[in-house]
C-alpha cells in the first residue's frame, strides 16, 4: 500500500455489547475537516455495560442518548451513506482504528455483509474500490509506549492534557484518535500496520467458520475451557467428528484426533490433561 495515494480515514464504532454479533449503533468517521456520523435502529438489546460507558440504549426499538431518543437510521442506509462519504474523496481509503483487527473491522465487515454490500463478486470489487483496507494504531502506541496504558483517553490525558470522562462516543474516539496519531506517529508509520480489504474479509471469514464449529462443541462446556474449543474448532474438528471418531474407531483414535501434528505443530490440543479431560467427557455419554 502506498500511503500517499489513498486516504487514511479515522474511524469508530460504537455498539451494544462485546459480543461479535451485538449491533453497531454508531459509526463515526473523519478526513480532515470532512466528518461522517450516524447512528443505526437498535435490533437487539443493549448490554447494560455498553449502556454505562455509551449512554446508548435501546427502548422498544428506539435507540436511546443517555435517555433521549436521537436520530437513528437502518443499517442498510447507514452503510450506503457511510460508502458515499468515503466515495466522494475520489481516492481509496484505508480506515484507521484503535484496535482495529479485533474489534472495529470485524464489526464493520459484518455490518456491511448484513447491509448486502459483499452479497457477490460484484458488489465486493465496489466496495473494493471505495476501501482500500484497514490499520491498527493500537500495536503501533504499544511499541510508542511500551508498558504505559494505551486507551484513548488514557494517552489524551497523559500525552494532550486533555482531562476527560472515559466515555465511549465514537466521534469524540476519532478526534481524539487522529490528534495522538498526529502526535505521534507518521501516516507511513500508520501504512505498516495496514491490511487489505480482501485479507480483512479473508480473517473475518475464517473467524465466522471457526465461532460456527465452536457452536457445535458447547456440549463439552463444562469439561474444558472455551479456549480449548476455539483450538479444536480451528483445527477444524466439531462436535459430530470427535463424537463419531470416538464411537467408530476408539479412544486412542479420538486422542490421535485431537492431538494431530502438522510439520511438528499441535493442530488441535497439545496438553494431555486437556485432551484426558475430552476422553472423559466422551467416555460418559458415548
Amino acid at each position: 500500500m502506498r500511503y500517499n495515494k489513498v486516504c487514511m480515514v479515522y474511524f469508530d464504532v460504537e455498539t451494544g455489547g462485546l459480543e461479535r454479533t451485538c449491533d453497531i449503533l454508531q459509526i463515526a468517521m473523519k478526513y480532515g475537516d470532512d466528518v461522517f456520523n450516524e447512528y443505526i435502529n437498535p435490533t437487539q438489546k443493549v448490554n447494560w455495560m455498553a449502556t454505562q460507558l455509551t449512554g446508548l440504549s435501546n427502548v422498544d426499538g428506539k435507540l436511546l442518548l443517555h435517555g433521549q431518543r436521537v436520530q437513528s437510521y437502518p443499517l442498510s442506509r447507514v452503510i450506503r451513506d457511510m460508502l458515499t462519504y468515503l466515495r466522494n474523496f475520489g481516492r481509496p481509503c484505508v480506515l484507521v482504528a484503535h484496535n482495529c483487527f479485533k474489534f472495529d473491522a470485524p464489526r464493520l465487515i459484518r455490518a456491511m455483509r448484513n447491509a448486502g454490500v459483499l452479497r457477490n463478486a460484484s458488489a465486493l470489487n465496489k466496495a473494493g474500490e471505495i476501501i482500500d483496507g484497514f490499520a491498527d494504531t493500537l500495536p503501533l502506541f504499544k511499541k510508542k509506549f511500551p508498558g504505559e496504558c494505551i486507551k484513548l483517553h488514557h494517552m489524551a490525558w497523559r500525552k494532550l492534557a486533555y482531562k476527560l470522562e472515559e466515555t465511549h462516543d465514537a466521534l469524540g474516539n476519532v478526534y481524539l484518535l487522529e490528534e495522538l496519531t498526529r502526535c505521534y506517529l507518521s501516516e507511513e508509520q500508520v501504512s505498516t500496520s495496514w491490511k487489505s480489504l480482501p485479507a480483512a474479509l479473508e480473517r473475518f471469514w475464517n473467524n465466522e467458520r471457526v465461532a460456527a464449529v465452536v457452536r457445535t462443541l458447547q456440549p463439552l462446556n463444562g469439561f474444558v475451557s472455551q479456549n480449548t474449543m476455539t483450538s479444536l474448532a480451528e483445527a477444524g474438528i466439531n462436535y459430530d467428528l470427535l463424537v463419531s471418531t470416538y464411537r467408530r474407531d476408539g479412544e486412542q483414535a479420538a486422542i490421535s484426533l485431537i492431538q494431530e501434528t502438522v510439520n511438528g505443530k499441535p493442530t488441535g490440543i497439545k496438553k494431555q490433561k486437556v485432551a484426558n479431560q475430552i476422553l472423559d467427557y466422551l467416555q460418559m455419554y458415548n
